[in-house]
This record gives C-alpha cells, sequence and structure tokens, in this order.
C-alpha cells in the first residue's frame, strides 16, 4: 500500500482575557509596528492579518521568510524591519505575530526598549527569547488575527475607529 501524506489540523485558541488586553493595547498605541512571520502563512491567517491591519492603520513589517507572509504591494507594508526605522519614528507597541523577534546581535536592541512587546506564536519556546515581552500568546495566528479583529471591533464603534489615532492614520 501507498502511504498517502496527512494533515492534522491544529486549533490553537489565544486566551481571551489576553486577547482583550492586547487589543486594548493596539487601540491605546499612538506608534505601532505588526511584524509578521512564517506562522501567519502557514496557518493561513495572512487575509486576516490585512484585516487587522487595516483596521488599526498599522504599519507592517516582515520578518525572513520563504512566505510572504504580508502582501509586498500593499499601502501598509514597510518591507523587512530595522532599527530606527524612518516611519514610524518612535515605535511604542511591537505586535508579532508569527515570527521570531529580530535578531540584534551584539549590538542595541532592534526594538526598542521603551516599547510594549506582544509577541503571539505557535513554537512557545521563542517567546521571550531575546526580548522581554508584555503579553505572550501560544496560539494559532488565524485564531490570533480573528480574536483580534472582534475584540478591537467589540471595544469600539465604527465612529471610534475611525477616530482612532488620525495622525497615525495619515502618516501611514
Amino acid at each position: 500500500s501507498t502511504a498517502k501524506p496527512s494533515r492534522t489540523p491544529v486549533r490553537l485558541v489565544p486566551d481571551p482575557p489576553l486577547l482583550e488586553r492586547t487589543a486594548r493595547d493596539l487601540i491605546e498605541a499612538g506608534s505601532p509596528v505588526l511584524h509578521v512571520g512564517p506562522e501567519v502563512w502557514t496557518s493561513g491567517a495572512r487575509a486576516d492579518v490585512v484585516e487587522l491591519a487595516e483596521l488599526l492603520a498599522i504599519p507592517v513589517t516582515q520578518a525572513r521568510s520563504w512566505a510572504a507572509d504580508f502582501p509586498t504591494d500593499h499601502p501598509l507594508y514597510l518591507g523587512g524591519y530595522f532599527h530606527p526605522m524612518r516611519f514610524p519614528e518612535e515605535t511604542d507597541l511591537f505586535l508579532n505575530l508569527g515570527a521570531k523577534m529580530p535578531d540584534q546581535g551584539g549590538g542595541p536592541p532592534m526594538v526598542p526598549r521603551s516599547a510594549k512587546i506582544i509577541h503571539a506564536r505557535i513554537e512557545s519556546h521563542q517567546i521571550g527569547v531575546n526580548y522581554p515581552v508584555d503579553h505572550a500568546i501560544v496560539a494559532g495566528m488565524k485564531e490570533t488575527a480573528r480574536a483580534l479583529i472582534e475584540a478591537v471591533k467589540s471595544s469600539l464603534t465604527a465612529e471610534g475607529l475611525d477616530a482612532i489615532n488620525p495622525s497615525r492614520r495619515a502618516k501611514t
């Protein structure tokens, strides 16, 4: 008999209270960055991550990955993450979905120490390796992005979403 490849579906749902705090932090952030990596593509979360970025006008950077985890022709796409970046000038929140954190090598931290760091991955052993994190989310990226979208939408009215950080929207 010929063995057929199998696929084991995994659905890891993030902790609801943690997602509520994360959504609140995203809403309150003045200059956030969304950093994406290979777990976005492998979980099928690309469209959800685009929706989350568009919902809050968050600029997106790409970690080293074999896939384009965010559309490279999207207006919110900035390319790879470098520090310092021309935009946003001073990152106050760094949301990492499905990637290793930027490697600083022997130099100063790539992500400013003053920034709130939220790191979401399935590979829990990678969370908090190079940087201390404010929120550690061990879950699937599709489930995490969907839950964040719903948490943000339930926290704000349509008018509230439109009013969120108008300067960030204009700059982005």
